[in-house]
């Protein structure tokens, strides 16, 4: 505003002269004067706060999630991530697709009876309470968002959360922001993270890791009960979040409370210390047992809980050092040089699985750091104990240490020795877990809180242009070195031909060819169920009945098919490019009725009469195997 009133002249500036000069009643117009010192924004209030730069950060970190993505973004109702939309993604969503569709509570016994016809499948209630808090947000989202939309929102949330979550501890460790912000993109975005664009976004979720972890390093500083309480249900819930969280956050859980005993120890706080280690548990304890009576009140694995795994599974599924350190195949500069050797040596796994490349300069920052903490432990004796940053450090170490043993094949050969690994000696007493590689996530989760202290040291004491400097370095060394982003990022949800037919003749049942055994990932049926709206014989579960049965009708060519899919009131095949048998000559003979042809596949409706005699029920068979009448079926699992 301005101000109204008589200039005055400053006694020390020269008189103006009569013809220049305004009398001294003139009134006139004056710029405003500045307002008080308190009024003007101090530099201090100019720079960014502690919540400005988390949201900013946060932001960053969405705005990489939606560049990996894309071009996700522009249609996630219509899209999927990933390339392979009928494999484990396919059947997730199909799942929502069902529970929502039909207004059922995932968490309670129920049959979905459009899936694994005529008998209908069981849903894996025992399995959904086993994961309750990630089930929850999946299902929650599917409500929200549609089933297919769902997963794209869960992918990013996944992203984004890792990072912030990882931003957060290390910046309350070690003070600053720069340091933790390259820390949180190496935990959110690193290969193993990306590669799960084709499904189980749930191993996405390090967050939740990284808030068990969090806890747990406040108890160790802080050896309080309340603080207890915190680590412990911060644990629970990590462990209740997803099936191998389970595992995974249980093992941190004693790692570190093994640790913050022997800091305790040597710090002088031993008997406060065990004291809360012990009410820590009881969070974990009551976890445990509920889940368990749950299991054998249910019934166990026939509700979807408890599985068993052959140990086979535990070798091809486990890491291999050289998957640690030899970059993704999809990297920029070493993709070319590396795709060939990883693509060669899947061991019976899959991408998704063995992309396990950890970042060389993650590693060797991380291995900086704990360097610098090593030596300020030294100089520091006892007392450094004290220091939670450098307990810190210390505890990401002894996470990434453990965490790279289990994640190993259940034996390896050391100098001719054949020496178990924790794989192997968890399989002693569970086969439920199979995954180890999986592990990865709390080897980088290690990883990543010594490369933030590592970093915050490298820009101490330096001049602000020179730690922009710096930090920018850093920021492109960690994107190119872990860039692992694929060159097809998502799939279509466009209807094939012959679904959008089997929409428009409503009535019977659908089987979809080839038929594949319960435990093969191809989930074309289900998820285009809820499109075409026909019950379809997949969905059935592995070396059960149903399977055995189905499995007998995979021929197209054998005689007694046709009618056995009539004595299933199966009316329409959907036969896939590459089946067996599917020929018009087989159509003729066998009393196929050819309703309807594309490129993507194929209509056919069932004319045989259906079979006279009843199958009889037989579990744990293979698929039909051998050229038509000379097919045979192995027992398998110990089938009778």
């Amino acid at each position: 505003m301005w101000r109204f009133g008589k200039v005055r002249r400053p006694a020390d500036t020269a008189p103006m002269t009569a013809a220049a000069h305004p009398s001294a009643d003139t009134v006139v117009l004056a710029p405003p004067l500045p307002p008080p010192a308190a009024a003007l924004p101090s530099a201090k209030s100019r720079k960014l706060t502690p919540a400005r730069t988390t949201a900013l950060v946060t932001l960053a970190y969405a705005a990489y999630a939606v560049f990996l993505t894309w071009p996700l973004a522009t249609n996630p109702g219509g899209l999927l991530s990933g390339s392979l939309p009928y494999a484990d993604l396919g059947g997730s969503v199909a799942s929502i697709a069902y529970v929502v569709n039909h207004h059922i509570f995932p968490f309670a016994p129920a049959t979905f009876h459009a899936l694994n016809a005529p008998y209908g499948l069981a849903q894996p209630w025992v399995e959904n309470i086993a994961s309750l808090p990630g089930t929850a947000l999946l299902e929650g989202l599917g409500y929200a968002f549609g089933a297919v939309a769902s997963s794209a929102v869960f992918l990013w949330l996944c992203f984004v959360l890792s990072g912030s979550s990882m931003f957060l501890l290390t910046r309350r460790l070690f003070g600053s922001a720069p340091a933790a912000a390259l820390a949180g993109f190496a935990f959110a975005f690193y290969p193993f993270a990306i590669d799960k664009l084709n499904g189980h976004y749930q191993y996405v979720d390090g967050w939740i890791l990284v808030l068990a972890v969090w806890r747990m390093l406040e108890l160790i500083d802080r050896p309080t009960r309340r603080n207890a309480l915190l680590a412990g249900c911060a644990t629970a819930v990590a462990m209740w979040f997803t099936f191998y969280f389970m595992l995974i956050a249980g093992v941190a859980f004693a790692v570190l409370a093994a640790l913050a005993c022997m800091v305790w120890t040597l710090r002088g706080e031993k008997q406060a210390g065990l004291r809360t280690v012990l009410v820590s548990a009881v969070p974990i304890v009551v976890l445990l047992v509920g889940l368990g009576a749950l299991a054998v009140l249910a019934g166990g694995a026939s509700s979807g809980g408890v599985r068993t795994q052959p140990i086979q599974d535990l070798y091809a599924f486990s890491a291999r050092p050289l998957e640690w350190v030899l970059p993704d195949r999809h990297n920029l500069i070493f993709g070319g040089l590396t795709s060939g050797y990883l693509s060669s040596h899947l061991h019976g796994s899959n991408f998704g699985e063995s992309s396990l490349y950890l970042g060389l300069s993650v590693v060797v920052l991380g291995l900086l750091g704990l360097a610098i903490a090593i030596r300020r432990l030294r100089i520091g004796g006892r007392a450094a104990l004290r220091n939670p940053a450098l307990v810190a450090v210390l505890a990401g170490a002894v996470l990434a240490l453990v965490a790279a043993l289990f994640s190993l094949p259940p034996s390896v050969n050391v100098f001719g020795l054949k020496v178990a690994m924790p794989s192997g000696i968890v399989y002693l007493f569970t086969s439920t877990w199979r995954v180890f590689s999986r592990f990865v996530e709390l080897l980088e989760l290690g990883l990543c809180i010594m490369m933030a202290f590592g970093i915050s040291r490298l820009l101490a004491g330096r001049r602000p242009r020179t730690a922009v400097i710096v930090t920018a370095v850093l920021a492109v060394v960690l994107v190119v070195d872990l860039w692992a982003r694929p060159p097809i990022r998502t799939s279509s949800t466009a209807p094939p031909a012959a679904y959008v037919w089997l929409r428009d003749h409503p009535g019977g049942i659908v089987a979809d060819y080839p038929i594949l055994v319960g435990d093969v990932p191809d989930y074309h049926a289900l998820f285009w169920q809820p499109f075409d709206g026909h019950p379809v014989i997949q969905g059935y579960s592995v070396g059960s009945v149903s399977e055995s049965i189905k499995l007998g009708l995979a021929d197209l060519r054998e005689p007694t098919t046709a009618s056995g899919l009539a004595a299933l009131g199966v009316k329409y095949i959907v036969v896939h490019p590459g089946q067996k048998g599917a020929t018009a000559a087989t159509a003729r003979r066998y009393h196929y009725i050819v309703r309807f042809t594309s490129p993507a596949g194929s209509v056919w409706q069932v004319g045989a009469q259906p079979a006279p005699t009843a199958v009889q029920d037989l579990e744990n068979f293979s698929a039909v195997q051998g050229s038509p009448g000379g097919e045979y079926r192995w027992m398998v699992d110990g089938g009778l």
